[in-house]
């Protein structure tokens, strides 16, 4: 029966423990609520230590996104619609919350309101985690800029930046790709460059190098490096 008290908090619902319908055991609930907890923050982990960027669909075109940072926000997204998809559909039809035991309005806040929080702890996480992400990936390219000279092949460059990090990617392009960032002259502008640093990472730290043939060339020539850091440039050689 569904009673409803004069406290406005309603009396608690009876709820069968059978199989077919009702309340879990308090046992079951635990290890439903343990196993949510510890899948939705130890898989954003699991996807950073695993690293690797893919393509993500955005509102209005695709873009390349860390894992971590893909796992994160479709558990955080999926736990935050179901705590609040629940909060409601419980405070408006008890019956659909018969599965947490005695539903009053108190106890579905309280149940999904834990969710809620879970969500928003995950996003949080995520957003942690893609701070060491870009942390690491910014070192690593600092550490290219210092361990290459000119003179070396561009292919000698992409090895090295694998073996510091492997979501290093190449770009190619001109000097004048770089206006108001690079501090070179306007007639070198048409200088071939390539940019070696992770993706979509247009605010974070960057190698520009000069090279000797524009286009994918792995044995042109680099004629000399610029290290840019927030768009713009803070070292040269």
């Amino acid at each position: 029966m569904i009673g409803e008290g004069e406290d406005g908090v309603g009396t608690p619902i009876e709820a069968s423990t059978s199989l077919h319908g009702g309340a879990f055991p308090p046992s079951v609930l635990i290890g439903i609520i343990s196993v949510l907890v510890v899948l939705t923050l130890a898989l954003p982990v699991l996807a950073m230590l695993a690293g690797g960027y893919t393509w993500a669909d955005g509102s209005f075109y695709k873009f390349k996104a860390h894992a971590a940072a893909i796992m994160g926000a479709r558990l955080s997204g999926g736990v935050l619609i179901l705590g609040v998809s629940g909060l409601f559909g419980g405070l408006i039809w008890p019956r659909l919350t018969l599965w947490i035991g005695t539903a009053t309005r108190l106890r579905v806040i309280a149940w999904y309101g834990a969710v809620i929080a879970l969500g928003v702890i995950c996003r949080v996480e995520t957003a942690a985690l893609m701070k060491v992400v870009h942390a690491r990936e910014d070192r690593a390219v600092r550490t290219l800029y210092e361990k290459v000279r000119p003179g070396m092949s561009v292919a000698s460059i992409q090895a090295l930046a694998a073996m510091l990090n492997r979501d290093i990617e190449t770009r190619y392009g001109t000097l004048g790709d770089y206006d108001r960032v690079l501090d070179v002259e306007r007639a070198r502008y048409s200088e071939c460059a390539i940019e070696l640093s992770a993706p979509a990472r247009y605010s974070g730290v960057r190698l520009v190098a000069e090279v000797s043939t524009c286009g994918v060339h792995g044995d042109a020539n680099t004629r000399g490096f610029f290290l840019v850091e927030r768009k713009h440039q803070v070292a040269a050689k």
